[in-house]
């Protein structure tokens, strides 16, 4: 990304899986700026097993407006 070889501009939707990974210790600073690269209409969808409230206070503001899907119904 960084050298121009991969362009951005046009990503309308970024899969986060085992977000409670990629936002752990050591990836939530590169992970936060790769979306930050990406335009500002984008949709950000977030999956894992498991969702804490450390995950969930990550992922505010990462997202615009974010609805919580689990086990049935949108919360």
């Amino acid at each position: 990304m960084t050298s121009g070889a991969l362009l951005l501009a046009k990503i309308k939707a970024v899969v986060l899986d085992e977000a409670d990974q990629l936002l752990g210790e050591g990836f939530y600073a590169d992970t936060a700026w790769l979306l930050q690269q990406l335009p500002k209409r984008r949709q950000v969808l977030a999956f894992s097993a498991t969702y804490t409230p450390e995950l969930l206070a990550d992922l505010e503001p990462l997202m615009r407006r974010p609805q919580k899907v689990r086990g049935g119904g949108v919360h």
